[in-house]
């Protein structure tokens, strides 16, 4: 059976031996791991099972290896028994001891048939240590190994001395996350371990990698605590609340009238692809576009998110007729408008679609014509709870909630798919839903607040947040 190697394996100073006592005869060729003495795992690779010393189990190898996992509280000395199997012709065996993937010391030996010990003294490294023994021969004769023997090193520890921090004062906007690093002196520390936390996790929170996540506003203090020697640092972080902006699209950017389908840059820098007719004095006194069967404006990924969006409308020769707009963000359909009336403006509005990060507003014209003008919507650069558009779930209904990662929805209304995004605005789940009860795995992601929205037939029906711990 393999055994998983650990990062290492934790001893105490003094004495140890290898006997292979625990390697089971599997086969006449090996490659695997097995539990050794004292709980230690060695990796054996292209070996053979061997009794040929008298003293029990041991390996042969000829062009294999044997290797230790990595092995707690140093290396002062190290021997090994070693047998020259069938080598009749006496050549010369080499046999090469390396700790930490460096050769410490080579056996040279031409007996035959005769166990004799290879010593090594001062080997003196301290921490942790990995045992490998090579055949280095160019004999094919293979080489027997058995009770590999070490001393460990007298503990020596060298604690944190000091801690600096990449910053001391963060000022971080509510739904950001800002990266925190440490340096620590000495260079050298024996087995360095870390922990963050946060005096208020519910302001900001912090992950052992020192990636904080600013949650709501308000004030909270980080620290790191650093073994051995029990350093401290800190830094105070300052979360402030989300300032959402308000952006308008006057199409007064075209550069000409009449029927146009190019990309332009339209008010606030931002690129935006026009197919329709560009005319003034059909809304107002300014351009505006008309078009009917088409998606007669569509952005580029606009950064910010959306929380709301409206524009202005007037349904062009109808003759009173269904005209229908619809709102598209980043592929989604998440509002339409249908009305009756002719030549009238109005405005088709869409609240409450929070949606972070980078989006693309596409408004989409049915079969008849209507004529558009300033496309007006809020950002949304943070995550919160918003009110449901239909009857849906509350928010108890979502378990646990927060959780490590594994989350449970119960009486799903109205609801095909789930897509969730991160404070940021990534996408990192979109998961379609058949049953009213549902659940989604989270697990692997970073601690912090996550969007969940529901959605069906493409229209958002309710956001929620998440919590990660």
């Amino acid at each position: 059976m393999q055994v998983a190697l650990r990062d290492y394996s934790k001893i105490e100073v003094g004495e140890y031996t290898e006997t292979f006592t625990n390697l089971v005869n599997d086969g006449t060729a090996m490659t695997k791991d097995f539990t050794g003495d004292n709980d230690i795992v060695w990796h054996i690779l292209d070996a053979t099972y061997a009794t040929d010393q008298g003293s029990g189990a041991s390996v042969s190898i000829e062009t294999g290896v044997v290797t230790s996992e990595p092995i707690s509280a140093g290396i002062k000395n190290l021997s090994v028994n070693l047998y020259n199997k069938d080598n009749t012709d006496n050549k010369t065996v080499k046999v090469g001891l390396y700790v930490n993937g460096t050769l410490v010391g080579t056996s040279e030996n031409n007996s035959n048939n005769e166990v004799y010990t290879y010593s090594i003294s001062d080997v003196d490294l301290n921490g942790k240590v990995a045992i490998e023994i090579r055949n280095l021969s160019d004999t094919t004769s293979p080489v027997v190994i058995d009770n590999i023997s070490w001393e460990t090193m007298p503990e020596i520890i060298i604690p944190v001395e000091s801690i600096t921090l990449s910053e001391t004062e963060l000022s971080i906007e509510q739904y950001l996350t800002r990266q925190l690093t440490a340096t620590y002196t000495p260079e050298n520390i024996t087995d360095l371990q870390v922990k963050w936390s946060s005096s208020n996790p519910s302001i900001a929170s912090i992950n052992q990698d020192g990636e904080i996540t600013a949650l709501s506003p308000g004030e909270t203090l980080i620290t790191l605590i650093a073994n051995p020697g029990n350093k401290m640092a800190s830094c105070s972080v300052t979360v402030t609340e989300v300032v959402d902006e308000t952006y308008t699209e006057t199409f007064n950017n075209i550069q000409k009238t009449g029927w146009v389908n190019e990309t332009y840059t339209g008010d606030n820098g931002f690129l935006w692809s026009a197919n329709g007719k560009a005319v003034t004095g059909y809304i107002n006194s300014t351009t505006g576009l008309y078009n009917k069967n088409t998606n007669i404006a569509t952005s580029e990924a606009i950064p910010g998110g959306i929380a709301s969006f409206s524009i202005s409308c007037k349904n062009k020769w109808t003759g009173g007729r269904a005209s229908t707009i619809e709102l598209l963000i980043n592929g989604d359909l998440v509002g339409s408008s249908t009305t009756t009336t002719d030549n009238v403006n109005y405005t088709f509005e869409v609240n409450e679609i929070n949606i972070p990060g980078d989006i693309v507003l596409n408004i989409r014209i049915g079969n008849e014509t209507i004529a558009i003008d300033n496309i007006t919507w809020t950002s949304f650069k943070g995550i919160s709870l918003s009110t449901n558009k239909t009857e849906g779930i509350n928010a108890s209904n979502i378990y646990p909630n927060p959780s490590t990662g594994k989350f449970s929805f119960k009486n799903l209304k109205d609801t095909d798919a789930i897509k969730v995004y991160s404070a940021q605005g990534k996408l990192i789940l979109d998961q379609k839903v058949s049953n009213s009860d549902t659940s989604i795995n989270l697990e692997g992601h970073p601690a912090g607040l996550y969007l969940v929205i529901m959605q069906y037939n493409n229209q958002t029906i309710q956001s929620k947040k998440l919590i990660i711990k």
